[in-house]
Protein backbone atom coordinates (compact mmCIF):
# COMPACT_ATOMS: atom_id res chain seq x y z
CA UNK A 1 0.00 0.00 0.00
CA UNK A 2 1.60 3.04 -1.20
CA UNK A 3 0.30 6.52 0.56
CA UNK A 4 0.76 9.91 -0.95
CA UNK A 5 1.05 13.23 1.19
CA UNK A 6 -2.29 15.07 0.63
CA UNK A 7 -0.22 18.74 1.77
CA UNK A 8 1.38 19.25 -1.38
CA UNK A 9 -1.88 18.93 -3.02
CA UNK A 10 -3.74 21.40 -1.14
CA UNK A 11 -6.77 23.31 -2.48
CA UNK A 12 -7.50 26.46 -1.81
CA UNK A 13 -11.45 26.02 -2.31
CA UNK A 14 -11.23 23.48 1.22
CA UNK A 15 -9.66 26.28 3.17
CA UNK A 16 -11.40 28.95 5.45
CA UNK A 17 -15.29 28.97 4.96
CA UNK A 18 -15.64 25.97 3.34
CA UNK A 19 -13.51 24.18 5.66
CA UNK A 20 -15.27 25.01 8.98
CA UNK A 21 -18.62 24.29 6.83
CA UNK A 22 -17.61 20.88 6.09
CA UNK A 23 -16.68 20.56 10.14
CA UNK A 24 -19.83 21.57 11.14
CA UNK A 25 -21.33 19.24 8.76
CA UNK A 26 -19.68 16.32 10.18
CA UNK A 27 -20.12 16.96 13.66
CA UNK A 28 -23.68 17.60 12.85
CA UNK A 29 -24.04 14.16 11.63
CA UNK A 30 -21.76 13.00 14.35
CA UNK A 31 -24.47 14.41 17.04
CA UNK A 32 -27.16 12.47 15.08
CA UNK A 33 -26.17 9.45 13.87
CA UNK A 34 -28.66 7.62 12.77
CA UNK A 35 -28.71 3.36 12.18
CA UNK A 36 -29.38 0.78 8.87
CA UNK A 37 -31.33 2.02 6.39
CA UNK A 38 -33.45 4.18 8.36
CA UNK A 39 -31.47 8.13 7.72
CA UNK A 40 -34.13 10.21 7.12
CA UNK A 41 -32.39 13.23 9.12
CA UNK A 42 -29.00 12.51 7.55
CA UNK A 43 -30.67 12.10 3.58
CA UNK A 44 -32.55 15.21 4.37
CA UNK A 45 -30.03 16.99 5.44
CA UNK A 46 -27.77 15.72 2.29
CA UNK A 47 -30.43 16.55 -0.31
CA UNK A 48 -30.77 19.90 0.95
CA UNK A 49 -27.23 20.83 1.04
CA UNK A 50 -26.75 19.40 -2.95
CA UNK A 51 -29.57 21.65 -3.86
CA UNK A 52 -27.93 24.05 -1.99
CA UNK A 53 -24.75 23.49 -3.75
CA UNK A 54 -26.27 24.07 -6.68
CA UNK A 55 -26.53 19.95 -8.18
CA UNK A 56 -28.50 19.34 -11.29
CA UNK A 57 -30.23 16.91 -10.03
CA UNK A 58 -31.11 15.74 -5.94
CA UNK A 59 -33.27 12.32 -6.14
CA UNK A 60 -34.45 10.67 -2.91
CA UNK A 61 -35.67 7.91 -1.46
CA UNK A 62 -33.29 5.06 -3.73
CA UNK A 63 -33.67 2.34 -2.19
CA UNK A 64 -35.46 3.45 0.87
CA UNK A 65 -32.97 6.82 2.07
CA UNK A 66 -30.46 6.61 -0.24
CA UNK A 67 -30.25 9.72 -2.28
CA UNK A 68 -28.11 10.41 -5.72
CA UNK A 69 -26.76 13.41 -6.82
CA UNK A 70 -25.94 14.41 -10.71
CA UNK A 71 -23.25 17.45 -12.06
CA UNK A 72 -22.95 18.04 -15.33
CA UNK A 73 -19.41 18.99 -16.42
CA UNK A 74 -18.96 22.26 -18.78
CA UNK A 75 -16.14 20.75 -20.89
CA UNK A 76 -17.12 18.38 -23.77
CA UNK A 77 -17.16 14.49 -23.10
CA UNK A 78 -19.91 11.83 -22.05
CA UNK A 79 -18.30 10.14 -19.12
CA UNK A 80 -20.54 8.96 -16.43
CA UNK A 81 -18.31 8.58 -12.88
CA UNK A 82 -19.90 8.15 -9.75
CA UNK A 83 -18.58 8.96 -6.19
CA UNK A 84 -20.09 7.07 -3.18
CA UNK A 85 -20.44 7.23 0.38
CA UNK A 86 -21.83 5.55 3.23
CA UNK A 87 -23.96 7.29 5.73
CA UNK A 88 -25.07 5.22 8.87
CA UNK A 89 -23.84 4.75 12.28
CA UNK A 90 -23.50 1.88 14.40
CA UNK A 91 -25.31 0.64 17.42
CA UNK A 92 -23.04 0.94 20.09
CA UNK A 93 -22.54 3.45 23.04
CA UNK A 94 -20.11 6.55 22.33
CA UNK A 95 -17.76 6.35 25.35
CA UNK A 96 -16.04 9.93 23.88
CA UNK A 97 -15.74 13.07 25.97
CA UNK A 98 -15.43 15.69 23.02
CA UNK A 99 -18.05 18.62 22.02
CA UNK A 100 -20.02 16.94 19.60
CA UNK A 101 -20.69 13.20 20.85
CA UNK A 102 -23.74 11.52 19.88
CA UNK A 103 -27.24 13.09 21.45
CA UNK A 104 -28.68 9.28 20.38
CA UNK A 105 -28.81 6.59 23.15
CA UNK A 106 -27.29 3.66 21.54
CA UNK A 107 -25.63 4.43 18.26
CA UNK A 108 -22.68 6.61 17.10
CA UNK A 109 -20.36 7.22 14.23
CA UNK A 110 -17.83 4.51 15.28
CA UNK A 111 -17.15 3.87 11.88
CA UNK A 112 -16.47 7.25 10.26
CA UNK A 113 -19.57 7.70 7.66
CA UNK A 114 -20.00 11.07 9.03
CA UNK A 115 -16.50 11.54 7.73
CA UNK A 116 -17.58 10.43 4.71
CA UNK A 117 -21.00 12.11 3.92
CA UNK A 118 -19.00 15.23 4.83
CA UNK A 119 -16.21 14.77 2.17
CA UNK A 120 -18.84 13.84 -0.24
CA UNK A 121 -20.78 16.80 -0.01
CA UNK A 122 -17.25 18.72 -0.36
CA UNK A 123 -16.69 17.00 -2.99
CA UNK A 124 -20.33 17.95 -4.54
CA UNK A 125 -19.92 21.91 -3.83
CA UNK A 126 -16.07 22.27 -5.65
CA UNK A 127 -17.56 20.20 -8.49
CA UNK A 128 -20.96 21.99 -8.59
CA UNK A 129 -19.03 25.28 -8.35
CA UNK A 130 -16.14 25.26 -10.68
CA UNK A 131 -17.63 22.34 -13.49
CA UNK A 132 -13.65 21.68 -14.95
CA UNK A 133 -14.63 18.44 -16.53
CA UNK A 134 -16.83 16.30 -19.22
CA UNK A 135 -19.66 14.09 -18.87
CA UNK A 136 -21.11 13.79 -15.72
CA UNK A 137 -20.22 13.23 -11.78
CA UNK A 138 -22.67 11.12 -9.75
CA UNK A 139 -22.97 11.29 -5.96
CA UNK A 140 -23.80 8.43 -4.65
CA UNK A 141 -25.26 8.59 -0.50
CA UNK A 142 -25.99 5.14 0.54
CA UNK A 143 -27.58 4.27 3.94
CA UNK A 144 -27.35 1.00 5.40
CA UNK A 145 -23.50 -0.23 4.65
CA UNK A 146 -23.30 -1.62 8.47
CA UNK A 147 -24.79 -5.10 7.20
CA UNK A 148 -27.88 -3.89 6.09
CA UNK A 149 -27.68 -4.30 2.58
CA UNK A 150 -28.09 -0.94 1.40
CA UNK A 151 -25.80 -1.29 -1.53
CA UNK A 152 -27.84 -3.93 -2.74
CA UNK A 153 -31.32 -1.78 -1.76
CA UNK A 154 -30.19 0.88 -3.77
CA UNK A 155 -29.13 -1.72 -6.84
CA UNK A 156 -32.34 -3.26 -6.68
CA UNK A 157 -34.12 0.01 -7.09
CA UNK A 158 -32.42 0.79 -9.85
CA UNK A 159 -29.21 2.91 -9.33
CA UNK A 160 -27.36 1.50 -12.12
CA UNK A 161 -29.94 1.53 -14.51
CA UNK A 162 -30.97 4.97 -14.08
CA UNK A 163 -27.87 6.39 -13.21
CA UNK A 164 -25.18 4.52 -15.38
CA UNK A 165 -21.82 4.64 -14.27
CA UNK A 166 -18.58 3.79 -16.38
CA UNK A 167 -16.56 4.23 -13.04
CA UNK A 168 -17.00 4.43 -9.51
CA UNK A 169 -14.72 5.17 -6.74
CA UNK A 170 -15.17 5.65 -2.92
CA UNK A 171 -12.75 6.41 0.16
CA UNK A 172 -12.58 5.09 4.00
CA UNK A 173 -10.58 7.14 6.78
CA UNK A 174 -7.90 4.57 8.22
CA UNK A 175 -6.63 5.37 12.14
CA UNK A 176 -3.46 3.67 10.94
CA UNK A 177 -2.72 6.77 8.44
CA UNK A 178 -1.40 9.68 9.86
CA UNK A 179 -3.75 12.98 9.17
CA UNK A 180 -3.37 14.43 5.48
CA UNK A 181 -2.49 11.52 3.75
CA UNK A 182 -4.35 9.23 1.59
CA UNK A 183 -3.07 5.56 1.08
CA UNK A 184 -4.00 3.60 -2.29
CA UNK A 185 -3.72 -0.04 -2.94
CA UNK A 186 -3.51 -1.85 -6.46
CA UNK A 187 -6.20 -4.70 -6.40
CA UNK A 188 -8.49 -5.42 -3.56
CA UNK A 189 -8.33 -2.93 -0.61
CA UNK A 190 -10.86 -3.72 1.68
CA UNK A 191 -11.85 -7.16 2.56
CA UNK A 192 -15.38 -9.17 2.45
CA UNK A 193 -16.57 -8.86 6.33
CA UNK A 194 -19.36 -11.42 7.40
CA UNK A 195 -20.76 -11.53 10.83
CA UNK A 196 -21.64 -15.16 12.25
CA UNK A 197 -23.70 -15.87 15.06
CA UNK A 198 -23.18 -19.30 16.74
CA UNK A 199 -25.61 -20.68 19.66
CA UNK A 200 -24.39 -23.67 21.64
CA UNK A 201 -27.52 -25.79 23.05
CA UNK A 202 -26.60 -27.65 25.98
CA UNK A 203 -28.70 -28.82 29.32
CA UNK A 204 -28.19 -26.18 32.17
CA UNK A 205 -27.96 -27.49 35.48
CA UNK A 206 -26.26 -27.49 39.49
CA UNK A 207 -22.13 -26.41 38.77
CA UNK A 208 -21.78 -29.33 41.14
CA UNK A 209 -23.18 -32.12 39.14
CA UNK A 210 -21.63 -31.43 35.84
CA UNK A 211 -22.51 -34.92 34.64
CA UNK A 212 -26.18 -34.13 34.62
CA UNK A 213 -26.25 -31.06 32.34
CA UNK A 214 -24.42 -30.59 28.78
CA UNK A 215 -22.24 -28.09 29.22
CA UNK A 216 -22.68 -25.48 26.13
CA UNK A 217 -19.57 -23.36 27.38
CA UNK A 218 -17.52 -25.81 27.34
CA UNK A 219 -18.54 -26.66 23.79
CA UNK A 220 -18.24 -22.86 22.82
CA UNK A 221 -15.10 -22.74 24.36
CA UNK A 222 -13.54 -25.46 22.23
CA UNK A 223 -15.45 -23.84 19.25
CA UNK A 224 -13.71 -20.67 19.47
CA UNK A 225 -9.90 -22.57 19.41
CA UNK A 226 -10.93 -24.74 17.05
CA UNK A 227 -12.47 -22.35 14.60
CA UNK A 228 -8.31 -20.39 14.71
CA UNK A 229 -7.25 -23.96 12.70
CA UNK A 230 -9.17 -22.67 9.57
CA UNK A 231 -6.97 -19.97 8.76
CA UNK A 232 -3.74 -21.64 10.22
CA UNK A 233 -4.37 -25.23 8.99
CA UNK A 234 -6.91 -25.18 6.04
CA UNK A 235 -6.70 -21.68 3.88
CA UNK A 236 -4.33 -21.79 1.34
CA UNK A 237 -1.31 -19.58 2.74
CA UNK A 238 -1.01 -17.87 -0.09
CA UNK A 239 -4.33 -16.56 0.24
CA UNK A 240 -5.81 -13.86 3.23
CA UNK A 241 -8.48 -14.50 5.66
CA UNK A 242 -9.43 -13.67 9.34
CA UNK A 243 -11.48 -15.72 11.89
CA UNK A 244 -12.44 -13.74 14.77
CA UNK A 245 -14.94 -14.54 17.81
CA UNK A 246 -15.94 -11.27 19.36
CA UNK A 247 -18.35 -11.60 21.81
CA UNK A 248 -19.43 -14.81 24.22
CA UNK A 249 -22.29 -14.79 25.93
CA UNK A 250 -23.95 -17.33 28.92
CA UNK A 251 -25.50 -17.59 32.10
CA UNK A 252 -25.55 -15.14 34.40
CA UNK A 253 -22.55 -13.69 36.06
CA UNK A 254 -24.63 -13.43 39.29
CA UNK A 255 -25.32 -17.33 39.33
CA UNK A 256 -22.15 -18.69 39.68
CA UNK A 257 -23.37 -22.06 40.26
CA UNK A 258 -25.79 -22.57 37.63
CA UNK A 259 -24.66 -24.06 34.35
CA UNK A 260 -26.75 -22.21 31.62
CA UNK A 261 -28.47 -24.31 28.62
CA UNK A 262 -26.71 -21.73 25.78
CA UNK A 263 -23.92 -19.83 24.86
CA UNK A 264 -23.59 -17.41 22.03
CA UNK A 265 -20.51 -16.49 20.02
CA UNK A 266 -20.60 -13.37 18.11
CA UNK A 267 -18.13 -13.12 15.34
CA UNK A 268 -16.57 -11.60 12.30
CA UNK A 269 -14.72 -13.34 8.78
CA UNK A 270 -13.01 -11.61 6.57
CA UNK A 271 -11.74 -12.94 2.77
CA UNK A 272 -10.87 -11.68 -0.29
CA UNK A 273 -11.55 -14.63 -2.56
CA UNK A 274 -14.91 -15.70 -3.33
CA UNK A 275 -13.57 -19.49 -2.90
CA UNK A 276 -11.89 -18.71 0.70
CA UNK A 277 -15.44 -17.24 1.12
CA UNK A 278 -17.25 -20.58 1.05
CA UNK A 279 -14.68 -22.86 2.32
CA UNK A 280 -14.44 -20.48 5.78
CA UNK A 281 -18.31 -19.79 5.72
CA UNK A 282 -18.92 -24.30 5.25
CA UNK A 283 -15.80 -24.87 7.80
CA UNK A 284 -17.60 -22.44 10.65
CA UNK A 285 -20.43 -24.83 10.64
CA UNK A 286 -19.22 -28.26 10.47
CA UNK A 287 -16.41 -27.33 13.08
CA UNK A 288 -18.87 -26.03 15.36
CA UNK A 289 -21.59 -28.90 14.91
CA UNK A 290 -19.36 -31.70 15.44
CA UNK A 291 -17.73 -29.96 18.50
CA UNK A 292 -20.91 -29.66 19.60
CA UNK A 293 -22.21 -33.17 19.15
Amino acid sequence: MNSVNLDNFADPFFLGETKEELRRIRQDFHIHPEIGLITPRTSRIIADLLRKYGVDEVHEGIGGDGVVGVIYGRLPGEASVGLRADIDALPLKELSDHDHVSQVEGAMHACGHDGHAAALLGAAKKLACERNFGGKVVLVFQPGEEGWSGAKHMMEDGLFERFPMQEIYALHNSSAIEPGRIALNYGAMQAAADAFTIVVKGKGGHASRPNLNHDPVIAAAHIILALQTIVSREVDPLETAVVSCCSLQAGDPRAQSVCPDSCQIVGTARTFSPDVRDLVEKRIGEISASIAA
